[in-house]
């Protein structure tokens, strides 16, 4: 059985390297990205168990992500830190 895989978008690059450094030990796949445009791009290219967002990025911030991708993403929870 393959790993999960998940999306992770943010614009800090300290982020996004603890975030692969991390990920990676816990056995999960990871796309990394930096920023909102990129991740609506892989999210309509694959299907990814879980996206973490950062809430704030220019241009398009992780909320907007979600809210693009809409009904296109096969998910079967969504949810953000307001939400939680």
């Amino acid at each position: 059985m393959n790993a999960p895989l998940l999306l992770v978008a943010d614009d800090c690059r300290t982020i996004r390297v603890i975030a692969q450094r991390y990920l990676d030990a816990m056995g999960f796949r990871c796309v990394i990205v930096e920023n909102g445009i990129q991740a609506l791009q892989e999210a309509k290219r694959q299907r990814f168990d879980a996206l973490l967002l950062d809430l704030q990025m220019p241009d398009i911030d992780g909320q907007d992500v979600v809210n693009l991708i809409g009904d296109d993403c096969d998910c079967s929870m969504r949810t953000s830190l307001n939400n939680i």
